[in-house]
């Protein structure tokens, strides 16, 4: 055990020691300065927070303490923790955006100290993408989640990539709170398990014997211990048994690209009496209900016309139930029936829903909300002292810049696919042992995870969608053109 403790001090000191030479002071204090700067601009030129329908529950949430049937705690937590201290949504930017710089810091001279990527210029431009990344500055000032689970995100592959390159039981404590924390807030922080298996896996691979397998099994018992948590906590609030009710509305909704044709398969054929009576009403519906396009745009989750909508009023009427109880118990209905309804059409779904879904993480969103006028409503002018009754932006920053986004999207996507290109052609080349190129393996994967179960999740229908994967994507295109570049010098001299 002191020879463990020894080690991680060790490491931690040799990353100080490289972090005081004047090379990264020198850095560490530009990249710091244009945080700061950033983070006193924002408030001044946005005083009042952007809002979302979503974000008078997460407040409502944070001031009550009630238990929230549709989305995790974690959110609405952090919102009663700074409000606590200061009961200011200035404090909770503030805070916000320190954060997100400490964390992106963090990543970013943790991959020019592991990756060596402190020579030539290649660091400076990542980080001016990292550090003027307009939608971070957009989210930290917004009562979403977002802004705090990107944070956590990039934390958690910052403290993988030091299981892959320096493996010590500090950063393994670290990574596995981190991961807690993500399925606390988001319950897409479970897309990570993998990750955090791999990590833990590869940090111990030198060891002999099973050790090294019960450390790649602790996220999973963590996300066990999470998972039948929250199962409990759904069924004491609700008494329904699923992990998620949130999870059946989405599925349903996508499953709606199955439909009008859907309509034609015999109600028989589906297990369990709800099903087949969810079914019957679902043919009763006129196919004009039914649009590809909709369900794309997730509109049959919050639309009041929408056949599911209208099947919950019902279902309210005949079991007598609260709304949120009854909202819990027919997503667990639309998650069954939306999956065996899949099942029975899966290359439909595929081509219908599957594909266009993942085309859609590709585009550019617009950041819309900056044009929504503030309305004060009195949770929000309760909790957190705001006066004005409503706020019209002056300023249009976010939606000057879309003409600028659009040009820069395009070459984001590019340089992925490149980067992605030239890691496969170098697999041939590298090795385990190889741990630059097992730290590149980690940022792929992390990309290619959370990438493919979005898709399969949600299509993207707003600029946040692909927050979370941008700044690792950014490390993986630099550090491939960095490994690249010596090979293109080459080919322009002969």
């Amino acid at each position: 055990m002191n020879k463990k403790r020894a080690a991680s001090h060790a490491e931690t000191t040799a990353f100080l020691a490289w972090m005081k030479e004047p090379a990264q002071l020198r850095a560490l204090a530009i990249l710091a300065i244009v945080f700061a700067a950033i983070g006193i601009a924002i408030p001044l030129l946005y005083p009042y927070p952007f809002t979302f329908p979503d974000s008078g529950a997460y407040v409502l949430t944070a001031k009550e303490g009630v238990y929230n049937v549709y989305r995790p705690m974690g959110y609405s937590s952090y919102l009663a923790l700074l409000h606590a201290i200061v009961p200011t949504t200035g404090f909770l930017f503030g805070v916000t955006w320190t954060l997100w710089a400490i964390v992106s810091l963090w990543l970013l001279f943790s991959v020019r100290f592991l990756f060596d990527m402190g020579r030539g210029w290649i660091f400076w431009p990542m980080a001016a993408c990292a550090v003027l990344m307009p939608r971070m500055m957009f989210s930290a000032n917004f009562l979403m989640s977002d802004a705090l689970f990107t944070l956590l995100a990039t934390a958690f592959i910052a403290s993988a990539l030091w299981l892959v390159f320096r493996p010590n039981w500090i950063m393994a404590v670290v990574h596995l709170v981190l991961f807690w924390l993500l399925l606390k807030v988001r319950y897409s922080g479970m897309f990570f398990l993998p990750i955090s298996m791999a990590v833990l896996f590869i940090g111990q691979m030198r060891r002999k014997g099973a050790i090294k397998y019960l450390y790649a099994l602790l996220p999973a018992l963590l996300f066990a211990v999470f998972y039948f948590s929250t199962r409990a906590e759904y069924i004491r609030q609700t008494g329904v048994k699923t992990f998620s009710a949130f999870s059946g509305w989405q599925l349903i909704n996508n499953a709606t690209v199955l439909f009008p044709e859907a309509k034609q398969i015999d109600a028989r054929l589906f297990e369990g009496r709800e099903n087949q009576a969810l079914h019957r009403f679902l043919q009763s519906a006129p196919d004009s209900l039914y649009q590809a396009d909709r369900a794309l745009a997730t509109d049959y989750m919050w639309d009041q016309d929408s056949p599911y909508k209208i099947f919950l009023l019902y279902y309210l009427q005949a079991n007598r139930c609260p709304y949120t109880d009854g909202w819990v118990r027919t997503g667990k209905i639309y998650g069954d029936y939306a999956s065996q309804l899949i099942r029975k059409q899966p290359l439909r779904y595929f081509t219908r829903f599957v594909l266009p879904s993942f085309a859609s993480m590709l585009q550019p969103q617009r950041i819309y909300e900056e044009g929504r006028v503030f309305r004060n409503e009195p949770l929000y002018a309760e909790y957190y002292g705001l006066e004005a009754e409503t706020y019209e932006n002056r300023h249009t920053f976010f939606r000057s810049i879309y003409p600028i986004h659009r040009v820069l999207n395009v070459v984001y996507w590019v340089a992925l696919a490149a980067a992605l290109l030239f890691f496969c052609i170098r697999i041939r080349r590298s090795s385990f042992s190889d741990l630059r190129w097992l730290g590149a393996a980690t940022l792929l994967l992390f990309i290619v995870i959370y990438l493919v179960t979005s898709a399969l999740a949600s299509p993207a229908t707003t600029w946040r969608y692909t927050m979370p994967i941008f700044l690792p994507s950014l490390v993986f295109i630099f550090y491939e053109l960095q490994q690249a570049a010596p090979l293109l010098c080459k080919k322009k001299t002969a």
